[in-house]
C-alpha cells in the first residue's frame, strides 16, 4: 500500500488545543486519513483528529542544529590549529577552543534562523472537517508527489 516509505515532507500535526500530536515525514495521504512515518513507527491518523498541520521544521530546530554545527566546526577548528590533541589536554588550548566554540555557535544559530526564514512553514487548517479535508488532501497527495 505504501509504496514510498521514504520522504522529504516534514510535517507536524496539531490537535484542536493546539498541542502537537504526531510529527513526522508525510507518507501517504487517503480520503479520511493521513500516514505519517515518525521516528519509530508508521502511524495513521484519522481527519477527525486534525486541526491544523505545519509543514517544515520548527526555528529552534534550525537553530539548534546549526548551532551545534558551527559550534563543533569552532571548537575542531582552533583546536586542530594550535596544537596536537595531546598537548591541548596538558594546556588551556583545549579550554581557549571551548570559548572559541561558543562565540561560533552564536552566528550557527543566526544562520539557522536565516534558513528558516528562507522557507517558512505552511499551516493548512483541516478543522476535523472530512469536507474540509477533501480539498486539503488533493493539495498533500500534490505536495507529495513533487
Amino acid at each position: 500500500m505504501f509504496a514510498l516509505i521514504r520522504s522529504n515532507h516534514f510535517i507536524r500535526v496539531f490537535d484542536r488545543n493546539n498541542q502537537k500530536i504526531l510529527k513526522g515525514n508525510l507518507i501517504y495521504v487517503t480520503e479520511s486519513s493521513l500516514v505519517v512515518l515518525t521516528m519509530t513507527q508508521l502511524v495513521e491518523l484519522q481527519v477527525s483528529e486534525i486541526e491544523l498541520i505545519k509543514t517544515n521544521r520548527s526555528l529552534g530546530h534550525y537553530m539548534l542544529l546549526s548551532a551545534v554545527t558551527f559550534f563543533i566546526i569552532g571548537f575542531s577548528t582552533n583546536l586542530l590549529a594550535n596544537q596536537s590533541v595531546a598537548q591541548s589536554l596538558i594546556d588551556s588550548t583545549i579550554e581557549q577552543s571551548g570559548v572559541n566554540a561558543l562565540a561560533a555557535a552564536v552566528p550557527g544559530a543566526l544562520v539557522g534562523f536565516a534558513i528558516r526564514e528562507s522557507k517558512p512553514p505552511n499551516f493548512i487548517v483541516v478543522n476535523r472537517d472530512l469536507n474540509r479535508w477533501k480539498k486539503v488532501n488533493q493539495s498533500l497527495k500534490i505536495w507529495l508527489e513533487h
